[in-house]
């Protein structure tokens, strides 16, 4: 008995205690943080709202990760690295078809096989991590719980964020609050007209001009909704930028080269002359077909019905689908 006692005595005292509990209508986001931060206490907070559950991890009164149920962390990564612009389709296309193969994750091939470097890695999972911060500092309605733990391991590559920190963010989310909602809701979305002394680049998203800017991710966050609410700069509608405008340019050119490709084909075969064979259909009728087709776009094109040679020259047909289709040597006359 004395023995059973003492096991349920040590899971009372190893059991994780509950610091803090309430509502966020009555208590913000930074307040909550600020009453962590004092005593230096080290655990997790979870803050649930009618859409989200979010878990940021404490250790000694900092933040140390931080994660949401919307979306895993490894995806908020990998949509950030999708719209870097750093990376091309075609190199993420190539890995995503590795991933199976190798049975690892999209994220590790792409840092294993170099396309994400180190730096840039630990810049976007810090972003990651403070994007929690910034959608929990504007919640209004919802309940919160901390509870305390005796060990929180770090994760790779992510900074602390200090109080101070989520302070001045929650001063500019309290003083700037439309602009904050407007930059943080369209992060992804292209800058528009800027002024001279504006930081920002026009016609680079949001996402794509915090990484070229040698600052902290809550500092650009800050000066980016600072400048946005003095006008110094605009947003631009996805559809309306300079890089989709040229993608949609694009796509109608290879839409119109396409259906005159099939125009030219559907003329040449109405135009062109065939040759009549007698027999039992087989394979070699395929290849009669494709170089009798063939042949009537080389006519159309040179006045002239060309003969075995100019078929395999012109690079459409090669010598024994030629041979298979019954062509003679000789020119037609």
């Amino acid at each position: 008995m004395a023995e059973r006692a003492s096991v349920l005595h040590k899971k009372e005292v190893n059991k994780p205690k509950e610091l803090l509990s309430g509502s966020l209508d009555k208590d913000s986001f930074f307040d909550i943080c600020r009453e962590i931060s004092l005593p230096k206490w080290t655990g997790v907070l979870v803050v649930k709202s009618s859409k989200t559950e979010f878990r940021f991890y404490f250790k000694k009164g900092e933040i140390i990760y931080s994660e949401n149920s919307r979306q895993k962390t490894e995806e908020i990564i990998l949509e950030m690295i999708r719209n870097s612009g750093l990376i091309s389709r075609e190199t993420i296309s190539s890995s995503e078809k590795k991933k199976s193969k190798l049975m690892r994750t999209l994220l590790e091939i792409l840092v294993e096989d170099g396309h994400v470097s180190m730096l840039l890695y630990s810049k976007i999972i810090s972003a990651a991590v403070k994007m929690n911060v910034l959608d929990a500092l504007v919640l209004k309605k919802g309940k919160y719980s901390f509870t305390e733990r005796s060990v929180i391991r770090e994760v790779h590559g992510v900074k602390i964020i200090s109080i101070l920190e989520i302070r001045d963010v929650a001063n500019i989310v309290e003083s700037h609050n439309h602009s904050f909602k407007k930059v943080t809701g369209n992060f992804f979305n292209y800058v528009g007209k800027t002024e001279k002394d504006c930081f920002l680049k026009e016609n680079k998203t949001i996402f794509q001009n915090y990484l070229m800017c040698e600052i902290d991710f809550f500092k650009f966050v800050n000066q980016t909704v600072t400048g946005l609410s003095e006008k110094k700069w605009e947003i631009t509608g996805k559809f309306f930028s300079l890089p989709v405008m040229q993608t949609m340019i694009l796509y109608l050119f290879r839409f119109f080269v396409i259906l005159g490709v099939f125009t030219f084909l559907y003329l040449a075969f109405i135009t062109g002359s065939f040759e009549k064979r007698t027999g039992p259909v087989s394979v070699k009728d395929f290849y009669f077909f494709k170089a009798n087709l063939v042949s009537s776009l080389l006519e159309l094109e040179t006045g002239s019905v060309p003969d075995k040679d100019e078929l395999v020259k012109s690079g459409l047909l090669s010598l024994e689908e030629v041979d298979m289709a019954g062509i003679s040597d000789k020119k037609k006359e």
